[in-house]
């Protein structure tokens, strides 16, 4: 059974149109050519998350999402998307659009991580995995 799940820790935050981030997720994992198990997003604060980004990978750094994938099989997509929503809400006054849009492309950019993309790894995978985030944005107009 797929499912996709949302959860606030620590923010007084709601997700709203949970339906359409739903198909919007899924027609991402089904497009990647992978089978939807389970993603969690999790929407958190900006210490809950830097508190993770130093525990988990040794960065002391504030970010807008870390991603945990759980798959047991390459084809499947099973895992965590947790996101900062002050990063979320800076992220959007930077870029001048809404904090809704701001948050729907932080959930597609962790769902194209729990599909294998890296954007750490150098400018050319950055690259790659941007082009598609925005690809998929389009289909939610």
């Amino acid at each position: 059974m797929k499912t996709i799940n949302f959860y606030c820790k620590n923010t007084n935050y709601k997700v709203r149109e949970k339906n359409k981030i739903r198909k919007l997720l899924t027609e991402v994992v089904e497009s990647e050519k992978k089978k939807l198990v389970m993603i969690n997003i999790i929407i958190t604060d900006d210490e809950s998350l830097y508190e993770m980004n130093r525990e988990y990978l040794g960065h002391e750094t504030y970010t807008d999402t870390i991603t945990f994938p759980y798959n047991e099989a390459k084809n499947e997509v099973v895992g965590d998307i947790y996101i900062s929503i002050d990063r979320v809400r800076e992220n959007a006054k930077e870029y001048g659009c809404g904090v809704v849009k701001e948050l729907r492309r932080i959930m597609v950019h962790g769902t194209l991580h729990l599909c294998g993309y890296k954007d750490k790894e150098g400018k050319k995978g950055k690259d790659k995995m941007i082009k598609k985030q925005e690809e998929y944005l389009e289909l939610i107009k």
